[in-house]
């Protein structure tokens, strides 16, 4: 009976062990958002100086689990796949990079800074998600941009964007392929937006 009872507390003493361990046993596989366009068009530099504010994100989406959604009214999050940083932080150097490589602005900054500047770009996150409900398996990227000049002391511009970016096949990997496929789109259609509108 001693052996019993013995083995039993042994028992819940490793379970309990498990449970409280700060080393998980299934590891994750980190996933980035990190293409930029290869191809813009080059614009003649101008006098303007821009600051770019790190991206604001709806809470749904603020979050470094992979969304998916397979049922209607339903979300879901891949268990061993997910991004590395949240989209919001992975996105900010990704806009810049591509606002710098139209030579456009004589300079880019991000908050917090201290240079003086023209125009403020304020982007929000508003849908990043895997749509398994759909006919043929895609990623849905929906962002808005507002550029605000400091001049006019008024929003100057705004546009709103909804792209999706169909997958080979359904499956992790392939979605975190067609969210930077989808992202990679976007930022060559921020840039003309943002060039074209200071």
């Amino acid at each position: 009976m001693k052996h019993c009872i013995l083995a039993c507390v042994l028992a819940v003493t490793i379970l309990l062990a498990g449970c409280f361990s700060p080393v998980s046993s299934v590891p994750h596989t980190l996933c980035l958002l990190d293409t930029v366009p290869t191809h813009l068009a080059r614009r003649h530099t101008q006098p303007v100086a821009l600051l770019v504010m790190q991206p604001d994100t709806v809470p749904l989406y603020d979050t470094t689990q992979i969304i998916y959604t397979d049922r209607a009214h339903e979300i879901g999050y891949f268990s061993r796949y997910v991004w590395a940083e949240t989209p919001s932080k992975m996105l900010l150097p990704l806009i810049v990079q591509t606002l710098q490589a139209t030579h456009y602005f004589s300079s880019i900054a991000t908050a917090p800074s201290i240079s003086q500047f023209n125009y403020v770009l304020k982007v929000q996150i508003q849908k990043l998600q895997q749509n398994l409900i759909a006919r043929h398996p895609m990623v849905e990227l929906a962002i808005e941009a507002q550029l605000y000049s400091l001049a006019e002391d008024r929003i100057v511009a705004a546009k709103s964007w909804h792209i999706t970016q169909p997958m080979r096949a359904v499956t992790p990997e392939n979605g975190v392929i067609a969210f930077n496929q989808a992202t990679s789109h976007w930022l060559t259609e921020l840039a003309s937006f943002v060039t074209t509108s200071v």
